[in-house]
């Protein structure tokens, strides 16, 4: 009977899937199967068979005699599929968020730290998109915590900036990073300041009035539209941004 093994190898684009082929015999050496020669394996080998079927929809990409995925169509694959593919196991862990500055600063950055579900920390971690590897091995990273960690990415590639633009651009990132940090559960943590701080971007001036006479300060104040997920967003969001850092005038 002739036995087939998908080999899913991690790179920086994705994850690239060899098929090998292995005769019944003891001992018998495995041979790669050429690209052609993959429906053979298909009612036999169900991950070959996914692969196949990405390959239709234009899912997955020809690469020479293998198949490959973008680490976003990994990233939304089932645990099921991920399983029939040969994939890691995906990562028992919790991640932990924390900051460095509020946000209005040009050095805000968010940290990225992995615990065990008992609280003891992870050293070593290291992500190459959807994969984790650590000391004891490689673990796979599916949504919606790969698209929380692409978002954490690009507030922190926002940050260095003092300008308003600067701070416009990581007010954006970190609004985008809100709406994953809303989708997760169990899977994540974060200190009070990241839970509590929702952004968004200004589509209106309002102007507070300060009570007393005619000398009293008026203050303009900038509003944004609510998160496109009407159903994840903050019932307490009144869509404030920022206002502290507008100049004051006087009537």
């Amino acid at each position: 009977m002739m036995r087939f093994r998908l080999a899913g190898i991690l790179d920086d684009a994705g994850w690239r899937f060899e098929l090998f082929r292995k005769g019944a015999l003891p001992f018998a050496r495995e041979a790669p199967v050429a690209l052609p020669d993959w429906p053979q394996a298909a009612p036999s080998h169900p991950g070959t068979a996914l692969l196949l079927a990405l390959l239709d929809t234009q899912e997955a990409q020809c690469e020479g005699e293998s198949l490959r995925l973008t680490h976003d169509r990994v990233a939304g694959l089932s645990r099921p599929e991920a399983v029939r593919l040969g994939l890691p196991p995906v990562v028992p862990w919790t991640l932990f968020l924390s900051h460095d500055a509020p946000i209005g600063e040009p050095s805000f950055a968010l940290r990225v730290e992995w615990f065990q579900r008992g609280g003891a920390p992870i050293f070593g971690a290291r992500r190459t998109g959807t994969g984790l590897t650590v000391t004891a091995g490689r673990f796979l990273i599916l949504d919606p915590l790969y698209s929380a960690l692409e978002a954490i990415n690009a507030v922190n590639a926002a940050n260095g900036d003092a300008s308003p633009e600067g701070l416009d651009r990581r007010m954006t990132a970190y609004a985008r990073f809100k709406g994953c940090l809303t989708r997760l559960t169990g899977d994540l943590r974060a200190d009070e300041y990241l839970r509590g701080l929702t952004i968004h971007q200004a589509t209106g001036i309002g102007i507070d009035l300060e009570p007393g006479d005619e000398a009293a300060l008026f203050l303009p104040t900038l509003y944004g539209d609510r998160p496109e997920d009407a159903a994840t967003a903050d019932p307490q969001d009144q869509g404030l941004r920022d206002a502290a850092r507008l100049p004051s005038f006087v009537r």
